[in-house]
């Protein structure tokens, strides 16, 4: 199999968890993952594992390809995702065959963050709606403090907490509509 980033021939078989294995490129060291293994892994894997934050990451460099890749299993053109929950790459997936493509050190990435029983989730419609909501309203937040200065929108977001935690939100909301 050639490695569909650098385009050489030096992928080999991987251990990435227990029941999971991959073929790492020698090259650029990014890992293929065929998809019926993946599903077969993710079924025996048990419980999915609670999403960890964004500071338990490993910090490690991640080389995020951008050039369009060809299934080395089926040799379709792959889909490219962004991961989104605060980690700024791209997933490569196949959709004929389901393989995915992870470059370097973005399986770990998904790992330390307990993301990787959730791969197939990223690929969904429901999954990047989430994603262009969040980039919308960061954003929208960081025009908006451009726009009024950074200590009278710290001002209002603390103002806009106390309405949301207060018992009668509604009555507040209706006086400043008025």
């Amino acid at each position: 199999m050639d490695c569909p980033s650098c385009e050489t021939h030096g992928i080999s078989i991987v251990d990435l968890e227990e029941n999971l294995c991959g073929y790492k490129c020698g090259v650029c060291e990014g890992i293929w993952v065929k998809g019926f293994q993946y599903w077969k892994w993710l079924k025996n894997h048990g419980s999915i594992l609670p999403e960890k934050p964004a500071d338990f990451a490993v910090e490690v460099p991640v080389s995020d390809t951008r050039q369009a890749k060809i299934c080395i299993e089926c040799g379709h053109v792959m889909l490219r995702n962004k991961v989104g929950h605060d980690i700024p790459f791209y997933l490569d997936r196949c959709s004929a065959c389901g393989g995915i493509w992870f470059d370097k050190n973005e399986w770990e990435i998904l790992q330390s963050r307990n993301l990787h029983d959730e791969i197939h989730l990223i690929f969904t419609e429901a999954w990047q709606k989430d994603n262009r909501k969040k980039e919308h309203e960061v954003t929208f937040e960081k025009s908006l403090a451009e726009t009024i200065g950074q200590e009278e929108y710290d001002r209002l977001k603390s103002f806009r907490s106390w309405i949301k935690m207060h018992p009668r939100k509604d009555l507040l909301i209706g006086y400043i509509l008025q």
